[in-house]
């Protein structure tokens, strides 16, 4: 007889085995449900603010004709009034007629009203014949403020329920009955011994589905073993040569 094992309990080599018939295991139960998201951490303090840059300021104002800008360099500006501005400050020279568009750098030589400026900050396409003229400062950004502390970590979620028990495996049907044992041997001049159980029934090899049979009976041919499992019910096996 060959047999497909799919489950095993313990291992061995022996060379008796008692073979029966057996219930399939009980399915897995279903799997418990999730923990509740545990809450949010408090959020983290603010960093401070950062120091502010220095302040630009137009000072005073005045217009100016004569220049295209094309990029950083030195150009020079004829101013149309009579303001007084330092060697070496810085201006900014705005295009009258886009205000968005200008430049920045310092004055390097003054000669009357003509003022010569090394550029070294364009903003757009400032080329104009007219424009505005005013003191700026060398504007710097303020330092970042300081990072916020991170906030506290959220409680855990609670644990979820254990999934329900898996179903019980069907039991499996009852094995054939043992060979009945041989007769006692009888007493000797005493009182008569106990009769052994009664011997193998052999019947003839059932032809058909509910031939007669009484429960107990065996038969067999070359090829199969017949048992009557209950009255005219008849179940076989194959037998398999193993010498």
């Amino acid at each position: 007889m060959d047999v497909d094992c799919i489950w095993f309990g313990g291992s061995g080599t022996f060379a008796d085995w008692i073979v029966n018939l057996s219930g399939q295991p009980g399915s897995s139960g279903t799997s418990g449900v999730s923990g509740t998201m545990g809450s949010s951490g408090t959020s983290g303090t603010s960093g401070s603010s950062g120091t502010c840059g220095t302040s630009i300021s137009n000072l005073q104002m005045s217009s100016a004709t004569s220049n295209n800008v094309t990029g950083t360099g030195t150009y020079s500006w004829t101013l149309n009034d009579n303001a007084i501005y330092a060697l070496l400050s810085r201006v900014r020279i705005i295009n009258n007629n886009n205000i968005a568009q200008y430049c920045e750098g310092r004055i390097n030589i003054i000669a009357g009203t003509l003022i010569t400026v090394g550029v070294d900050n364009v903003v757009g396409n400032p080329n104009s014949s007219s424009w505005l003229v005013g003191l700026t400062a060398d504007g710097t950004s303020g330092t970042s403020g300081n990072s916020g502390s991170s906030g506290t970590t959220g409680s855990s979620g609670t644990s979820g329920a254990n999934g329900s028990s898996g179903t019980s495996g069907e039991n499996g049907s009852s094995g054939t009955s043992g060979n009945t044992g041989s007769s006692g041997t009888s007493g000797e001049n005493g009182s008569s011994g106990t009769s052994g159980n009664t011997g193998v029934v052999w019947s003839s090899i059932p032809g058909s589905s509910g031939a007669a049979g009484a429960a107990g009976e065996l038969a067999y041919d070359a090829n199969s073993l017949y048992v009557c499992v209950s009255a005219n019910s008849w179940a076989t096996a194959s037998l398999v040569a193993i010498w």
